[in-house]
């Protein structure tokens, strides 16, 4: 009780404080949480691997991904910071045919979805020669630039975004 106590006071402070970044300030709390309270105590829906992604997401950090134990919520976790921040390097943390029933997702689909985010269908070279049959559709790079030309963008012009550049178009942390 004493670490959620800590916890929620350092949020609180973060939270009245105004700052800019308050969602990368979050996400450090968040994995300091995840790290040393069973998530479970705060919410009974949570579980340490679904509050590492969240984490994750709040700071737009892969390497709190890497703390992810379960596969379907780690790969989720590389293909979502992946699409926001227009790395398609990312996906190569994720296999290109996974097992049918583990719930993870494809390396192709990672691929796919970032260039589609991203408004980039030069992203879709990173595919090669190789096609993903998924659940919905077919992942190789001819579907990805058909996806690419025929949706808008997510994130335009972020292919490449680095949230810590305070510079950055965006203002950091996915603002």
């Amino acid at each position: 009780m004493k670490h959620i106590t800590i916890a929620l006071l350092i949020m609180a402070l973060v939270l009245m404080s105004g700052c800019a970044e308050i969602d990368m300030l979050l996400g450090y709390g968040e994995e300091w949480v995840c790290d040393t309270v069973d998530p479970s105590s705060v919410n009974p829906d949570w579980d340490r691997s679904h509050c590492y992604k969240d984490a994750a997401d709040r700071k737009n950090t892969p390497e709190t991904c890497q703390k992810i134990e379960d596969s379907a919520p780690k790969t989720r976790c590389y293909m979502e910071l992946a699409e926001e921040l227009g790395k398609p390097d990312l996906c190569n943390n994720l296999l290109n045919h996974p097992a049918s029933k583990t719930g993870d997702y494809s390396r192709l689909e990672c691929i796919q979805r970032t260039a589609v985010a991203n408004g980039d269908q030069t992203i879709c070279d990173q595919m090669g020669t190789e096609t993903y049959i998924g659940f919905t559709q077919t992942y190789n790079k001819e579907e990805c630039i058909k996806a690419v030309q025929s949706t808008p963008p997510k994130y335009p012009g972020r292919a490449g975004f680095d949230p810590t550049d305070s510079d950055a178009t965006g203002g950091g942390a996915g603002f």
